[in-house]
């Protein structure tokens, strides 16, 4: 299993959006449910600072993680 981690900095007005795309039916969930490989992904948002967001997407191969990058 290979984890792929990003950081992401959020425009506090487009927080809402950016969480509804990783929940059940959102933007981000239906496109990776599409990728070869894809297994699962968390999304955390820092307590500290609500604009600030890791994920932690689960994948089968760095080979799935690649070919899902460069599609």
């Amino acid at each position: 299993m290979i984890y792929a981690v990003r950081i992401y900095t959020v425009d506090v007005a487009r927080v809402p959006v950016f969480v509804a795309a990783f929940q059940r039916g959102g933007l981000w969930t239906d496109i990776a449910r599409l990728q070869a490989g894809h297994i699962h992904t968390d999304l955390l948002r820092n307590p500290s600072d609500s604009t600030k967001f890791l994920s932690i997407e689960f994948w089968t191969s760095i080979h799935a993680l690649l070919a899902a990058r460069r599609s």
